[in-house]
């Protein structure tokens, strides 16, 4: 297969992986089948390979054969490592997933997030990453792999809307993230998550507990107070095993109120003062 011309994974797909390596060794990468399988459990990303490929090969800057040196890297982790998603096929599918989100397909766009989930995990666990930059640093994400698993998080609460296994995914998704992403990991967004969910599947007692946590990490926000208050109140759904209960609900938006001075949030008791019409609603 001759190549003249600028060119994409879908035409390199069409090659064997020996005239791929042929194809490299002749831009001036020196590489082999052997040398390749051995070193591609380094990587994260195939794009990673292809960067550092461009800067150590033979071609000129203008040269169009340089196309082929940056995404030869990616067909051949496919065809030599099909079992085991890279970054770059991870964030391939997160985009598809936003994609299926704007068309209105929820479903699919969880079950895929999901799945890019769990392949991101044995990566941090076999790589031993344990925060969101390094993988930034690897393979930079349009959307910012932290703000996306936020993104999954949310999705997970709407879909559990329907159905309350969702609740339990979204609890093991932000208890995973405090485990495997130890640096800078306690987030208001993670902990809130973790109160709401304990609180849908009808864990009182966690959910307090994170509830404390949450005051003890940030104790200038109102927010685990109001996120407490909320799913007994006007965030409550019927397929929750949390019992509905406006009284409690009113009780703690009360205690918010009584602590206003240590919160630094702007406008907080207007919200909360929203919240308690709508319950009396």
């Amino acid at each position: 297969m001759l190549i003249h011309g600028p060119i994409k994974p879908e035409r390199i797909h069409e090659m064997r992986v020996s005239a791929i390596l042929k194809k490299l060794r002749q831009c001036g990468i020196r590489t082999s089948l052997s040398r390749f399988r051995a070193q591609l459990p380094n990587y994260l990303s195939a794009s990673e390979i292809g960067e550092q490929w461009l800067k150590t090969c033979s071609l000129a800057e203008w040269d169009l054969r340089r196309d082929f040196v940056f995404y030869a890297p990616f067909v051949l982790w496919k065809k030599l490592r099909p079992h085991r998603m890279g970054l770059h096929t991870i964030d391939a599918r997160i985009h598809y997933g936003y994609d299926l989100f704007q068309e209105g397909k929820l479903m699919q766009a969880g079950m895929l997030w999901w799945n890019c989930w769990e392949n991101l995990k044995i990566m941090l666990l076999d790589h031993q990453i344990s925060d969101w930059e390094t993988l930034e640093e690897h393979e930079p994400s349009f959307f910012g792999w932290q703000h996306w698993q936020q993104d999954l998080s949310r999705l997970l609460f709407v879909l559990a809307e329907k159905d309350l296994c969702f609740h339990q995914w979204r609890l093991h998704l932000n208890l995973e993230v405090r485990t495997l992403i130890t640096e800078n990991h306690d987030t208001e967004e993670v902990w809130l998550a973790i109160i709401e969910s304990y609180l849908a599947l009808g864990d009182e007692r966690k959910a307090e507990q994170a509830v404390n946590q949450f005051n003890h990490l940030f104790p200038d926000s109102a927010w685990g107070y109001i996120s407490w208050a909320d799913m007994y109140g006007i965030a409550h759904q019927p397929n929750y095993k949390l019992r509905f209960n406006a009284q409690k609900a009113y009780e703690i938006y009360q205690l918010v109120l009584q602590k206003m001075d240590q919160f630094e949030e702007i406008g907080i008791e207007i919200i909360v003062a929203n919240r308690i019409q709508t319950l009396v609603e």
